[in-house]
């Protein structure tokens, strides 16, 4: 009976240590924007633009919303797709961000854990990916 207890002892996994870096990674890896969304949210900024200007019966204040909103998407979306201007990168150190030109890094033992949190929208179910610092 104490080898039965013993042996199922050895199976239990250790708890996830983020105060030292994962072995499991490679030196590094780097996460960048999905073009292919970017690249819609764009279209779809240029199509909110189009159809602003091109629409006769437009009130006032709606021009400029639509005008507003589409410049936004299309400025953003160049922004995100502009080359080395967004991408997280994982690596043995921490976790380095650079969102919009701006440069974030953490350090591993500063990280106090990761969460999955799950988003219900009307066209599915989106996942995002968290984490505590301090």
């Amino acid at each position: 009976m104490k080898g039965l207890a013993r042996q199922s002892i050895t199976h239990i996994q250790p708890p996830l240590n983020l105060m030292t870096p994962p072995d499991e990674l490679p030196e590094s890896m780097t996460l960048k924007p999905n073009l292919i969304t970017w690249s819609l949210v764009m279209l779809g900024g240029c199509g909110m633009l189009a159809l602003t200007f091109l629409g006769n019966d437009t009130e006032g204040w709606m021009q400029v919303l639509g005008t507003l909103v589409g410049c936004g998407l299309v400025v953003t979306s160049l922004m995100s797709l502009w080359p080395n201007s967004t991408w997280i990168k994982l690596g043995p150190d921490g976790l380095r961000m650079r969102i919009l030109f701006r440069n974030i890094h953490h350090r591993w033992y500063d990280i106090n854990g990761l969460w999955i949190i799950a988003v219900r929208t009307r066209y599915g179910n989106e996942k995002f990916v968290t984490f505590g610092v301090g």
